[in-house]
């Protein structure tokens, strides 16, 4: 089961990690937006499942169910040096001591991003320096007893021929264990 606060609150900690302390928040929080500098994250897709593995039903019709998927993070810096700020989360993804607690914590692999981008912008009257990057994730996910939808009995009409060649038409009844 895919526990969406245990990774946002662990993105979270990476962030902090990562910024060296710098004012990180989600955008879909209530509440004004912080002083600059200040970063902003969100969560843009989750999940995307891709090529589950679904193990054997065992004798209940249930079956376990393993899948990758992928999370997308946007990352926004507001303030100086924007995009030197975002450079930490891109090499993080080089730097195993920088990426092992999120791993460890979630599962979450950092595994791809898109270019830091300039987005520098009016605030009020005031120019802001400000980038964005977007960081996808692949992790693992497994569930248990699932139901297979495992047909439990079978009934027909069959043809059946004996030895010396004689058929007769029989009913059939298949039963799961």
């Amino acid at each position: 089961m895919i526990d969406i606060e245990l990774f946002k609150t662990e993105l979270y900690n990476w962030a902090l990690t990562l910024s060296g302390g710098e004012e990180c928040y989600y955008v879909n929080d209530n509440g004004p937006k912080p002083d600059s500098p200040a970063i902003s994250m969100q969560i843009l897709s989750m999940p995307t499942i891709n090529h589950p593995h679904k193990g054997a039903p065992d004798n209940a019709g249930l079956r376990s169910i393993t899948r990758e998927a992928k999370l997308w993070l946007k990352l926004d810096t507001y303030g100086a040096n924007a995009i030197g700020r975002l450079s930490p989360f891109v090499i993080a993804n080089y730097i195993e001591p920088a990426s092992e607690p999120l791993r460890a914590s979630t599962g979450l692999s950092m595994v791809n991003n898109t270019d830091i981008l300039d987005i520098t912008g009016l605030n009020d009257i005031d120019n802001e320096e400000r980038a964005t990057v977007n960081i996808m994730f692949n992790f693992g996910d497994r569930s248990d007893n699932i139901d297979s939808g495992l047909i439990e009995n079978v009934e027909g009409i069959g043809t059946y021929k004996d030895p010396e060649g004689n058929e007769t038409n029989r009913n059939f009844l298949i039963n799961t264990p």
